[in-house]
């Protein structure tokens, strides 16, 4: 077991393995790291994207160090993995994509921009989180399809919508009820940001992966 990545709502387990031969986890929780490092085979490679927010108590920063302690490297990226390189990165954590950058540098500080609601069973995400949101609404005003007065509008709805409830189909519904988006242009918008080229977390933890694949010398 050379490398282990907490993944599955940022970015499929099935996808993830098309990047990168590691044992894909759930998202990580509290606990999960410490018995990782007590069992049989430890990892050289931890890769953190997913993890739990409200839902369970998240992974602590002392689990991350003790892990880094014992030479193994730790990668963040995407979504908790973000928060947690962002604020370890000066102790040896791996921080990858502008999610993480992002947090760095001051641009977003709360949890909350990437918080999301998913299927328990299955992973899959019943939320936008707000900072997908940010990186959509950014290309959509790149294409022409909202001008800038636009973007800062729906930007604004976006945060003041629930993370649980937040949805693009819901964000332009309310957009039209606040007269910022054309009920004609409804359709064709949310068509648009739904892209999975602008998932903005997805795009992140597939740069980590391939992070991970470099520095493992893995080739071809």
């Amino acid at each position: 077991m050379r490398a282990v990545v907490f993944c599955g709502v940022s970015i499929s387990f099935e996808e993830a393995r098309s990047h990168l031969d590691a044992v894909m986890l759930p998202p990580v929780k509290r606990g999960d790291i410490p018995r990782l490092l007590r069992g049989e085979e430890q990892p050289e490679y931890i890769g953190i994207v997913d993890g739990m927010f409200y839902q369970r108590a998240a992974v602590g920063h002392r689990e991350i160090l003790d892990a880094m302690r014992r030479g193994i490297r730790v990668y963040g990226a995407a979504s908790m993995g973000a928060l947690r390189a962002s604020e370890l990165h000066p102790y040896g954590m791996r921080g990858v994509g502008r999610i993480f950058r992002c947090y760095v540098e001051g641009d977003i500080e709360s949890d909350e921009e990437v918080a999301l609601v998913f299927d328990p069973e299955r992973y899959t995400p019943l939320s936008v989180p707000h900072v997908n949101v940010r990186y959509a609404l950014k290309a959509a005003l790149r294409e022409g399809l909202i001008d800038e007065v636009q973007r800062r509008e729906l930007l604004a709805l976006s945060a003041s919508i629930y993370y649980p409830e937040r949805t693009y189909e819901l964000l332009i519904r309310r957009g039209v009820e606040e007269g910022v988006i054309d009920v004609e242009d409804e359709h064709r918008l949310v068509e648009f940001l739904s892209q999975p080229r602008l998932d903005l977390k997805r795009l992140d933890a597939i740069e980590m992966l391939e992070r991970m694949r470099a520095d493992m010398g893995v080739i071809g």
